[in-house]
């Protein structure tokens, strides 16, 4: 056996381009193969290729071939195809990665006369037949051999298949069939076909063979039995040449005869017919001798060449539609299609025939009667309606019995044309006249006769809607609604009178589509007995002329553009066209019928076709699931200098096409393997990097241009968009990247980057050598500064923590002095003053204890700590509120408090509950009630404390756990802001945390929670003793009530009047308020006031001499209070004196412009006090004493202008003053009686 090594020949890529302008039409065919959606066409005129955008011919004059007839084609397993030439040896080229080449010889063996190629089951071999030779080349060692088979050289090989591993099946010419085995080189033969002529050899999917032979079609299986399935079509001996077979996946085989075309054997039944649901192509497109077949797998479709007339493409080996054959029906008026009696009668212009639903085929039954309009079953017969010659009654048989039939009640309308009836009820029915001079609807029955019951009226159809009534579609008079029973007919006319009708079809109860010729269909609703028009999705569909509902809710929409589908359910339309096996383009017959199997008959321009509707709707449901895959064939671009290249997408690198930055125009090629539908597909495409949008390319475009596109990343993508299909497309893609030009590359951007750094390098350089003697000056200056802050904070804290400690030397022996100077007066007003001394002493104590420490507990984290007994703790604290708490009237709900030692801070645990106890009590007010709930929360311990109070706005809740923060202005209530501080402090050095939840109008709630390690089983070393808590409780309970302004004005009514002057104390502090009455009661008449809005209201009534006033008070501050005295003519002259712990020089501007008389900082001395009173009276006294003096002198002289007001305010006294008593001083009383005027 010799061989060679495929290597050894020269492979050219790319050397000539394929013949891109060819019409498949004109391709004498010799052989036929698809690959992955291609069809590769062997001809007498090349190889070409075809996919939906794209259509290629490799032939001697693109300069591919030395030969161009084509004997066979084939692949192998690395997607190359091959292809035997007669003349010209082998030819290979892969498509994909731009390769071809031929082979001529082999091993001293001319490679010329090459008769056919086929791959083996694996496709790693291929086995090919050139002159007398028999060659197989291993695609995966690339080396060619010849095989010696024991046979005489003069034999022709013809065909060759593989049977089986390494058993071939060999077709000669004149020498019949061999079966040839490989590996033991033994050969045999198929006696019954020893001196035959095959043509063709293909495998079935029983392990068969195929064998076509100028004799006939064979089927050899593998039990070496022969079977013949071919007998002569015209009893010539000619007329059984076959030239080809194929077996379809039904099981059926198509056979191509040499004479008569194409046929169809059914294996079993047996017999051979025209395909019926390709029949009407056959004969259309005059196919011709049909030399090769071959099945597209992918979309199921059959694809032909014949000799004469190129390559064709059929629907579906077994389709939903089959056509009607034996007669010419191409151009019948069909009038009539009903079933009668059993059987199915299609009426024309000449005559009636019996359609053969089982053979499809025609009968014709009886001829030359005329127009049919119906057929009504009668005994032996039936009763035919036509437009020539009136009724006729014919047999069975279809022979004429008796013509001019009459029908009662009708015999006096000449020339009447009944074109519809309808049976009501056994012996009653409705017929219909549509053309003639008496058109109308008469009612009745053949016995009795009919009755004319409308007038004028062109019937089209009857539809019975219910058990009494039927609906009456008129051609131009909309629809009537007919009552058998009572014999009364309503009517529905239409809008548009002028558009003829052609049918009705009921949808529902209440609806009925309407067909209107040359305009939109109508759907009529009977319960609103309205019209409105059909618009399925947004095709529009007019001319319909017949419509039928099927069983899965398709309405079958037959019109003058075609036939349609409706879904009723999904509202999904869909035309039905050649891929689906319908020809006919137009239906112009208002007839169709649906019979009770699902079949659907309808006359079409393209013949009678039968639908079965549940094949079809299961084939629209697999469609709305079908993929079509989308590929990139070819890209081609144009750069400026006007230069075309097209590069190899294989060689492309990770799928990624490099352009120029100079290009103009980017096409990329697009193709799919959809053959049978490629007219009706379109594509989307999108460039992402430029758009996110899909954009529609037009019908039969499978290309997609950009140009000149700007530098950068881009990706190209590409789908099919399939209108039938709801099922996501798969997207093909390609990378498409733009360089820029060399001036924006990266290299010259690192150039620019590197020249820039280098000069910003010399730049900071400099720069840098100068700010380093800077900096070096400013370090020592910032570490000087940075040591005297840090000596400063340190002198500051000591200092913080030594004032704060030197308070307590003083206040101890203010206090302690106090006790003794206590036990030796006997004086209660003494007393009374002292024990005001005493309080506010303990006052200053406690805060400076809290001063101390939260100082304490910022510079030591590392406090010392005891252990307490909590229930013991709890009793000592709450009962030391007992007395307080009985007189406001409050009460405290404590509950069962846990039986635990706790491990805290010396002191902290006390401080905490004892500040917020004493807060609750404070701000909560009288009659409320606190609560103390403690309890262990999963290993920790909870402490809540709650009250009734007023609550606290969301506002200050936000800062009330900060220093020195206080919101209670409008409370009369004594406070530092300090104690909230210093209980988050405690808590938190505890390890604990705080929250606080309220709400305006529903009280406050605090929550502790401690952690778990704050629990212990130690034993106590610390005990709570009341008197430690001396400080706090005494400051809350030493709180005076607030006489109340109403209380105040009755111990304000008691007092008698004196020749003293009044003085008004207005102060929030009640022991201030007590402490300044009580040092000037003895010389001055004193009233007081708990703020400035009651200070105002006790100066209105009873006006003073001189008011004494604080600044911070509630409700009402001071400078409020001075500016409402200064701006009422009845106060204005008062003179008024600050009284604060205010002492900054803005607050005392502020008082200035309030027009204040005097300021005194606290604390203040009393001597000066009393002096400084006595000064402003006696300062008013002078002036008032002048003032009169003046005034009667100018009074008398009459000379009002020449009197001097000290102010503006005075002037404008004196002349409401002068006002009043000019119109009062002729009476007996006066305003004086009624308001006071100093």
């Amino acid at each position: 056996m010799g061989s060679v090594h495929l290597n050894t020949f020269a492979m050219s890529r790319n050397t000539f381009p394929a013949i891109e302008s060819i019409d498949e039409n004109n391709l004498y065919t010799t052989s036929l193969y698809e690959d992955k959606g291609a069809i590769w066409v062997g001809s007498l005129n090349g190889l070409a290729m075809i996919r939906p955008g794209e259509k290629k011919i490799y032939n001697t004059t693109s300069g591919h071939l030395s030969g161009d007839h084509i004997t066979g084609i084939t692949s192998d397993i690395n997607g190359t195809i091959w292809a035997s030439i007669y003349g010209g040896g082998i030819f290979y080229i892969n498509e994909r990665e731009k390769k071809h080449g031929l082979i001529q010889s082999a091993d001293n063996y001319k490679i010329t006369n090459c008769y056919d190629i086929s791959e083996s089951n694996s496709q790693k071999k291929i086995f090919f037949s050139c002159d007398s030779n028999l060659f197989v080349l291993d695609v995966t060692l690339s080396k060619i051999s010849r095989i010696k088979i024991p046979f005489s050289n003069v034999v022709k090989i013809r065909d060759i298949v593989e049977l089986s591993v390494d058993v071939l099946c060999i077709g000669t010419w004149g020498h019949g069939v061999f079966i040839y085995d490989l590996n033991s080189n033994q050969l045999s033969t198929i006696p019954s076909l020893k001196d035959s002529n095959i043509n063709d050899i293909v495998k079935t999917s029983l392990g068969g063979v195929l064998i076509s032979t100028t004799d006939g079609a064979f089927i050899y299986k593998n039990d070496k039995e022969l079977v013949k399935i071919s007998n002569k079509i015209g009893g010539k001996l000619w007329d059984e040449d076959v030239e080809t077979a194929l077996e379809m996946p039904n099981g059926t085989i198509f056979l191509s005869f040499l004479t008569h075309g194409l046929y169809e054997f059914d294996q079993i039944r047996g017999g051979l017919s025209r395909p019926s649901h390709l029949s009407p192509l056959l004969e259309l497109k005059s196919t011709g001798t049909v030399s090769a077949m071959s099945l597209i797998n992918e979309s199921n479709s059959l694809v032909i060449g014949t000799g004469e007339n190129g390559v064709f493409l059929f629907p579906f080996y077994s389709s939903f539609v089959s056509f009607f054959q034996g007669a010419d029906l191409f151009d019948f008026n069909v009038s009539y299609l009903d079933m009668a009696d059993e059987k199915i009668l299609l009426g024309d212009g000449i005559g009636l025939s019996v359609l053969n639903q089982q053979s499809n085929t025609f009968e014709s039954l009886s001829k030359n009667i005329g127009f049919v309009y119906f057929v009504l079953p009668v005994e032996k017969g039936f009763l035919v309606s036509t437009n020539e010659n009136g009724f006729l009654k014919i047999n069975m048989f279809g022979d004429v019995v008796e013509t001019n039939y009459k029908i009662k009640g009708l015999e006096s309308h000449e020339g009447i044309s009944i074109s519809e009836v309808l049976k009501l009820s056994d012996n009653r029915y409705l017929l219909g006249a549509d053309f003639g001079a008496n058109k109308g609807l008469f009612y009745g029955g053949f016995d009795q006769g009919f009755s004319e019951i409308e007038k004028e009226l062109i019937i089209i159809e009857i539809l019975k809607v219910a058990d009494n009534k039927a609906l009456i579609l008129t051609a131009f008079n909309g629809v009537l609604l007919f009552d058998w029973h009572n014999e009364k007919i309503i009517h529905f006319p239409r809008d548009n009178k002028n558009s003829y009708t052609d049918c009705i079809e009921q949808l529902n109860e209440h609806q009925f589509l309407i067909c209107v010729r040359r305009n939109k269909a109508q759907i009529f609703d009977l319960r609103t007995k309205s019209f409105t028009d059909f618009e399925p999705g947004t095709t529009e569909i007019r001319n319909v002329r017949t419509a039928e509902l099927d069983a899965y809710d398709n309405l079958w929409l037959a019109s003058s553009r075609g036939l349609y589908v409706y879904n009723m359910k999904s509202e999904e339309l869909t035309k039905v066209t050649e891929a689906e096996g319908v020809f006919s383009t137009e239906f112009s017959s208002d007839m169709s019928l649906l019979l009770d199997d699902g079949t659907l008959i309808l006359p079409g321009n393209k013949g009678v076709i039968a639908i079965d509707t549940a094949k079809a709707n299961a084939y629209f449901q697999e469609k709305r699931r079908s993929i079509t895959k989308s590929l990139i064939t070819r890209v081609h671009y144009i750069l400026a200098d006007q230069s075309e290249h097209r590069p190899v997408l294989p060689q492309l690198a990770d799928n990624n096409l490099v352009l120029p930055y100079d290009n103009i125009v980017l096409r990329i090629q697009l193709s799919h393997n959809n053959l049978l539908e490629a007219g009706q597909l379109r594509y989307e495409t999108r460039l992402l990097g430029l758009s996110e949008e899909w954009e529609m390319l037009e019908v039969d475009k499978h290309s997609a241009s950009f140009t000149t596109m700007q530098p950068g990343e881009y990706e190209f993508q590409a789908r099919v968009a399939d209108p039938r299909s709801l099922a996501e497309q798969p997207v093909v893609s390609l990378g498409v990247t733009v360089l820029p030009p060399w001036w924006k590359t990266a290299w010259a951007y690192l150039t620019y980057s590197l020249l820039l750094l280098g000069l910003i390098y010399f730049i900071s350089w400099y720069r840098n050598k100068r700010l380093l003697e800077i900096n070096e000056q400013l370090t020592l200056k910032v570490a000087e500064r940075t040591e005297t802050i840090s000596h400063l904070l340190k002198q500051k804290q000591a200092f913080f923590a030594n004032v704060s400690h030197e308070f307590r030397t003083p206040l101890t022996l203010i206090s302690g002095p106090l006790d003794v100077i206590a036990q030796k007066l006997d004086s209660p007003q003494e007393h009374k003053l002292l024990q005001i001394v005493k309080r506010n002493t303990s006052r200053l104590m406690r805060l400076v204890d809290q001063i101390l420490e939260l100082a304490k507990l910022e510079t030591n984290r590392s406090l010392p700590k005891q252990v307490y007994d909590l229930r013991d703790t709890i009793q000592v604290i709450t009962a030391s509120f007992a007395a307080l708490l009985e007189r406001n009237h409050q009460t405290l709900t404590i509950s069962q408090v846990p039986k635990i030692k706790i491990n805290v801070i010396e002191d902290s645990f006390e401080m905490i509950v004892t500040n917020l106890l004493s807060n609750a009590i404070k701000y909560s007010g009288e009659n409320t009630e606190i609560s103390l709930d403690i309890k262990i929360v999963e290993q920790q311990l909870e402490i809540e404390i709650k009250d009734s109070g007023k609550g606290i706005s969301k506002e200050n809740q936000a800062i009330m756990f900060e220093r020195f923060t206080r919101f209670d202005a409008e409370e009369n209530i004594e406070g530092s802001g300090i104690g909230l501080a210093l209980v988050k402090q405690l808590v938190s050095s505890n390890g604990g945390s705080i929250s606080v939840e309220s709400e305006l109008g529903f009280g406050t709630a605090f929550k502790i929670v401690f952690p778990s390690d704050v629990i212990t089983n130690s034993e106590i070393t610390q005990i709570t003793q009341l008197k430690e808590l001396g400080s706090e409780i005494d400051a809350v309970s030493s709180l005076p009530k607030l006489t109340s302004s109403t209380e105040s004005n009755n111990v304000t009514k008691q007092v008698h009047i004196t020749d003293k002057y009044k003085i008004l104390v207005v102060d929030d502090n009640a022991d201030l308020r007590e402490f300044i009455s009580d040092s000037l009661s003895a010389d001055y008449e004193i009233e007081t006031a708990v703020n400035g809005k009651d200070g105002f209201e006790k100066a209105m009534h009873n006006i003073p001499d001189l008011i004494l006033s604080d600044i911070i008070m509630p409700e009402m501050d001071g400078y409020d209070f001075a500016n409402a005295i200064r701006n009422d003519h009845a106060t204005s002259h008062i003179p008024l004196v600050l009284l604060t712990a205010k002492g900054d020089d803005l607050s005392r501007m502020k008082g200035w412009e309030e027009n204040v008389d005097d300021y005194l900082t606290k604390p203040f001395n009393l001597k000066e006090l009393r002096i400084r009173i006595q000064r402003l009276l006696s300062i008013r006294d002078i002036l008032r004493k002048k003032h009169t003096a003046d005034l009667s002198n100018k009074l008398a002289t009459k000379n009002q202008e020449a009197i001097s007001f000290q102010t503006k305010r005075d002037k404008e006294f004196f002349k409401r003053f002068e006002k009043v008593i000019g119109e009062h001083y002729q009476k007996s009383t006066s305003p004086a009686q009624k308001r006071p005027v100093t």
